[in-house]
């Protein structure tokens, strides 16, 4: 986002800092609005989540496109609220966001993260996030590819706040219902289960020939993709019909099979934002688990 100082609002200033109001009012109802990509939406769960400690409701502004799947990623908790807003055009993604923040302004408290903070102030009246102090020794963002650095945009969005990556780490989760159990059921009984991502939306694509060699013609594993059926229907009808399930579903309900399967090969998409705090908590079942950035799929072959 890149826009003038002139479209910016007086009553919500950009200072890029917390204002901290001790006052006596209880305030019982927060907004939280951060970048709106799906990974993007999908990191602020957990900070959402967490604040559901001190607040009734949590209001989570979300791009439209994107509404369906945060409402299934989000289905467990009816006290986070979803608002869709249009952001599918630059020079209206301001003025949406701000007809929705004017009016809660007053009166809930503001969590802001992400490019927004450029325009708009988080405001954080509430005593006890007011007090807590973020602990960055207990985790880093180090796995595989993804370093410190070039994920640091996920500590930002954290630390803009006075929280921490132990907070999107312990507290993600997205609840395991019918669909997802469904889909797992489908492979539980294979020795082996990969699952693989491997196009991300710039639409570079991840080279798991090694994993394919490895296993295609195993009776007892089966490659599980999202973007693509790697059997063919002829040759193998079975596992054909069982992997078309799996491409482009709801992604909320991958999250039996990613918490299940033996082996996971994803790039750097909004998987990574599933992936990761599952692996740095120790929460997955597979042996195997390989995230690989983008700029990297020439170097790095699976």
């Amino acid at each position: 986002m890149n826009y003038s100082k002139s479209r910016r609002r007086s009553i919500i200033v950009n200072t890029n800092n917390i204002v901290n109001t001790n006052t006596n009012a209880i305030v019982t109802e927060a907004y939280y609005l951060s970048h709106n990509g799906l990974g993007d939406l999908i990191i602020s769960t957990s900070a959402v989540r967490f604040l559901l400690k001190f607040y009734n409701r949590v209001h989570l502004l979300c791009s439209h496109i994107h509404h369906e799947q945060m409402k299934l990623i989000l289905i467990d908790e009816p006290r986070i609220i979803l608002i869709p807003v249009k952001m599918n055009a630059e020079n209206i993604i301001f003025e949406n966001c701000y007809n929705v923040l004017k009016y809660a302004f007053p009166i809930c408290d503001m969590y802001i993260c992400g490019g927004f903070t450029k325009l708009f102030l988080s405001t954080i009246r509430n005593e006890y996030i007011n007090a807590y102090v973020p602990n960055n020794e207990l985790y880093n963002l180090r796995y595989d590819t993804i370093t410190d650095e070039n994920s640091k945009f996920i500590y930002e969005y954290y630390n803009t706040i006075n929280l921490d990556l132990r907070i999107y780490y312990e507290y993600f989760n997205i609840p395991s219902v019918t669909q997802s159990r469904e889909l797992y059921d489908l492979v539980k009984d294979y020795k082996r289960v990969i699952f693989t991502q491997i196009r991300c939306s710039s639409n570079i694509k991840l080279n798991i020939d090694g994993v394919k060699s490895k296993y295609m013609k195993d009776d007892d594993a089966i490659i599980l993709c999202n973007d693509e059926n790697i059997y063919d229907e002829a040759t193998n009808p079975t596992k054909y019909n069982i992997c078309q399930r799996f491409i482009k579903n709801n992604i909320a309900w991958y999250i039996d099979t990613i918490l299940n399967c033996n082996e996971i090969y994803i790039i750097d998409s909004c998987f990574i934002a599933i992936v990761l705090p599952l692996v740095k908590t120790n929460r997955l079942k597979a042996d195997i688990v390989r995230i690989i950035r983008r700029d990297l799929v020439n170097e790095i072959l699976l």
